[in-house]
């Protein structure tokens, strides 16, 4: 089934086009990893997508219904949310308490934000530092916690940014088992990832962007021998 379908994206920052013409879909219980060099238009296409900037021209179809006009909480309670690049815990508050901010997206009853937040704390593996406050938590945590966060929310699709960004190898394959078993329990993910050797382990299908363009989208094996994907990343052999 599929759950979300980008048609013709295209985001225009005066003469800039961070996107341009970019369509894709995505199947429900997939992990589908984006790539593209820095500046590709990656992030650009996740604030389209969770209505964080609204796109220029095209669409977002979410279960066969056209959301690319609505606000992101409109977004969030359909069932898509996402993390960011650049983690920012609220600090004076506990882990828990962090994790209970998405909750609330969903309930108005503080026992129940509770219970959510707590179940989000233990699929990310921060249950055991839910009474610690967020500014004493390491990056790894605070990654963990970004998620757990969004988890909250109870969401369908899980738009992940560079979640392994700054993780020793250790913490990198431990989010690799996070995000599998997330995958497991039913939830479709979108992956922004630098780590090559990561995005290709876990991904189901690739998609590459380079210059706010669609260059590729295959399988983890074909997108490394594809020679376009090969030039965006290391340029052309003289």
């Amino acid at each position: 089934m599929t759950l979300l379908r980008v048609e013709h994206l295209t985001k225009q920052f005066g003469g800039l086009k961070a996107l341009d013409d970019v369509s894709f879909e995505l199947e429900q219980g997939s992990i589908l990893g984006l790539i593209g060099p820095n500046g590709a238009g990656k992030t650009t296409l996740f604030h389209c997508i969770n209505g964080t900037l609204r796109a220029t021209s095209g669409k977002v179809i979410w279960k066969e219904k056209d959301i690319t006009s609505l606000k992101s909480f409109q977004i969030a309670r359909r069932g898509i949310v996402r993390s960011y690049q650049v983690v920012q815990p609220f600090q004076g508050m506990t882990t828990l308490q962090n994790a209970m901010v998405g909750a609330f997206c969903k309930t108005n009853h503080y026992q129940e934000a509770e219970s959510i937040a707590l179940e989000a704390l233990k699929k990310v593996r921060l249950d055991h530092k839910s009474d610690v406050a967020a500014r004493y938590l390491n990056l790894g945590e605070r990654k963990k916690l970004e998620i757990a966060k969004a988890l909250s929310t109870q969401p369908e699709l899980l738009l992940l940014d560079e979640v392994m960004a700054g993780l020793n190898t250790r913490e990198v394959l431990e989010m690799l088992e996070i995000i599998r078993s997330l995958r497991a329990n039913g939830i479709t993910i979108l992956l922004i990832e630098h780590i090559m050797e990561a995005i290709m382990n876990i991904s189901d299908y690739i998609m590459v962007l380079s210059f706010g363009k669609k260059i590729a989208e295959g399988s983890p094996q074909s997108i490394s021998q594809n020679p376009q994907v090969i030039e965006a990343y290391f340029g052309a052999e003289e």
